[in-house]
């Protein structure tokens, strides 16, 4: 049974209004911002030629939450997997191996993207972006990069495919999320969540992770009752990222809630364990 209320699933009229508002705003830095990007679009990879061949191959997303810095110190365990990393958290990430990819859409200050990527050898990893995303995280970028057509509910999408022929991606909430949905679709069967962090401890947390203040922060108890804190955010991804998980698992992909109850889920998709459990776990192969 979902700890989430009904009420907060989608069907709120603020909630609404919030993401058509959003949308409208955003939509016209995304129509720059792809002006600027398909530019560098003939030195991009595709996709397709990402993914990975390999059935036992694992997959880590390291979203920049809570979770990510209180199990830094067991990143060695995973060594072997490929990591989907988020730009937020390549600075941490970096420190104990280099990620494979780095996922990218919209820094909160530009000045943030060229610390981050200082932070580390940009030439050993692969970045992955939409074309709508800020041009400012190729600016600094070494290594190779990925630019594909992400879904936006504005004519914009059509348009990209028009003028490049690329097929529309779901980007999800964040780019956290934009790592769980791209590496079962690069091939991966097993995934590892890993400060993907929908929920926190105190209030305070639950506000840093959101732009501005018109999103509520909403407490509701974690299953050893203590309360965790939640913003509208966690709800425009809700109902997605389940039914995706659901959708993985019913193709035999298996997901691993590694962010001490960053993801409050106690559904038969997603199986929950700490990084340790994880490490065992992962040492058995994958049967489909």
């Amino acid at each position: 049974m979902s700890m989430i209320p009904e009420w907060a699933i989608g069907t709120n009229p603020f909630h609404r209004m919030v993401n058509r508002a959003t949308t409208k705003l955003w939509e016209r830095q995304w129509r720059l911002n792809y002006e600027v990007n398909k530019l560098a679009l003939p030195a991009s990879v595709s996709l397709d030629s990402l993914i990975c061949e390999d059935p036992q191959a694992i997959a880590v997303v390291a979203g920049a939450g809570p979770s990510l810095d209180e199990n830094l110190a067991e990143l060695s365990g995973l060594v072997g997997a490929d990591f989907f990393c988020t730009d937020k958290a390549y600075p941490k990430v970096v420190e104990y191996l280099d990620p494979k990819y780095v996922l990218a859409a919209h820094p909160k200050s530009p000045d943030d993207v060229q610390k981050w990527w200082n932070a580390g050898d940009t030439t050993k990893s692969t970045l992955i972006m939409p074309l709508i995303a800020d041009p400012i995280y190729l600016k600094d970028w070494k290594g190779s990069y990925c630019l594909f057509n992400g879904s936006t509910p504005t004519t914009l999408t059509q348009q990209i495919i028009n003028e490049t022929g690329l097929e529309p991606i779901n980007m999800g909430y964040n780019v956290g999320f934009l790592g769980y949905l791209l590496a079962p679709r690069l091939g991966y069967n097993r995934v590892v969540l890993l400060g993907m962090d929908f929920s926190f401890r105190t209030r305070e947390e639950a506000r840093n992770q959101q732009d501005g203040d018109f999103y509520l922060i909403i407490e509701y108890p974690e299953k050893d009752g203590k309360p965790r804190w939640a913003n509208w955010g966690w709800f425009d991804t809700t109902i997605a990222f389940f039914e995706y998980a659901r959708f993985f698992a019913k193709r035999g992909v298996k997901t691993y809630n590694c962010t001490n109850g960053g993801i409050i889920y106690d559904g038969e998709y997603i199986e929950e364990m700490t990084v340790k459990e994880a490490e065992v776990a992962l040492r058995k192969p994958w049967t489909g």
